[in-house]
C-alpha cells in the first residue's frame, strides 16, 4: 500500500499539536517556560518526526511511533531540561499524555466528521480542544490546591481531618465576633461524644441558593494548620456543625474560614 503525504502539512500540523501539548504539559508541571522555549521545543519535535517518517521502515505504524517517542523525547530534553532521571519520566509522561489526548480528539472526530478535516480544520478543532482541556485542567488544579489537613485539639483527643480553603465562608461567632470554622457531623461526633447534652453558641448563616438558618457552634481547645508555608496554631476555635458531609464527594470534613488564616 502507498501513501501520498504532504510533508509540509505534516510539520505544520505537528507543530501545532507539540506546542499545544506542550503548553498544557507546561501549565500541569507548573515550570512557567517561555513562549520562544515553547516554540524551538515544538519545531524540534516537528523536525524529528518528520525525519522518523521517511525513514526506510516497512511499517508506517512503526515510523508513526518511533517519531511521536523521538519528539517527545526530544521536547523534554530540550525544553524542560531535567536535571534527574525521575524528573525526565515525569517530564515526559505529561508531555506524551497531552499529545494522546489531543491527537486522539482529532483522530476521532475527522474519523467521524471527515468534513472537518484539512489543514485548516484539524488545527482549529485541536485549538478547540486545547481550551476545553486547558480549563478542566485550571479548574482541578484549583481545586486540588485549595485542599489541605489540619488537627483539631480537643481536651486529650487530636482529631486530623482534611481541610478546604473556602474564601468565601465569613461566618462569625455573633458574641465574640471570632471566625468560624464548619465541620461535619461525622468529625463533630469525634470530638464530643454527646453533643445533645452540651451547650452551643447559634451561628447564623446564609448561603446562594440556601435560606438563611442557624448552625450549632462549638468551641475546640486548637486547631493546628500548614497553610502557604506557614505552621498556624490558632486557639478557641469555634466550629459550626453541618449535618451531613461538607462536599459533594465528602473528600474534606472542615471548611476553614480565613479570618483564621489571618492570625
Amino acid at each position: 500500500m502507498e501513501y501520498e503525504v504532504y510533508i509540509d502539512s505534516v510539520f505544520f500540523l505537528n507543530f501545532a499539536l507539540n506546542f499545544l501539548a506542550l503548553s498544557l504539559a507546561d501549565r500541569g508541571l507548573k515550570t512557567n517556560k517561555g513562549f520562544r522555549k515553547r516554540v524551538v521545543g515544538s519545531l524540534t519535535g516537528a523536525f524529528v518526526y518528520c525525519v522518523c517518517l521517511i525513514l526506510p521502515i516497512p511499517f508506517i505504524w512503526l515510523r508513526i511511533c518511533l517519531g511521536s517517542l523521538g519528539a517527545g523525547i526530544g521536547i523534554v530534553l530540550l525544553t524542560f531540561r531535567p536535571s534527574s532521571v525521575e524528573g525526565f519520566k515525569h517530564c515526559l509522561e505529561e508531555m506524551l499524555l497531552f499529545s494522546l489526548i489531543l491527537g486522539g480528539i482529532m483522530f476521532c472526530v475527522n474519523r467521524f466528521f471527515p468534513f472537518l478535516g484539512g489543514v485548516f480544520g484539524t488545527l482549529a478543532l485541536a485549538l478547540a480542544s486545547f481550551e476545553v482541556i486547558k480549563r478542566i485542567g485550571d479548574k482541578w488544579r484549583n481545586q486540588k490546591s485549595n485542599l489541605g489537613s489540619a488537627t483539631i485539639c480537643k481536651a486529650q483527643k487530636k482529631i486530623k481531618v482534611n481541610v478546604l480553603f473556602d474564601t468565601g465562608n465569613g461566618l462569625v461567632e455573633p458574641i465574640s465576633q471570632k471566625p468560624v470554622c464548619v465541620v461535619s457531623m461525622k468529625v463533630a461526633a469525634e470530638i464530643w461524644e454527646d453533643l445533645d447534652s452540651l451547650g452551643f453558641r447559634a451561628i447564623p448563616f446564609h448561603s446562594v441558593g440556601c435560606q438563611a438558618g442557624i448552625l450549632k457552634g462549638y468551641q475546640v481547645d486548637e486547631i493546628a494548620v500548614e497553610y502557604e508555608g506557614r505552621n498556624l496554631c490558632v486557639n478557641d476555635v469555634y466550629l459550626a456543625v453541618k449535618e451531613g458531609p461538607l462536599g459533594k464527594k465528602g473528600d474534606y470534613d472542615l471548611i476553614m474560614n480565613p479570618g483564621i488564616l489571618q492570625k
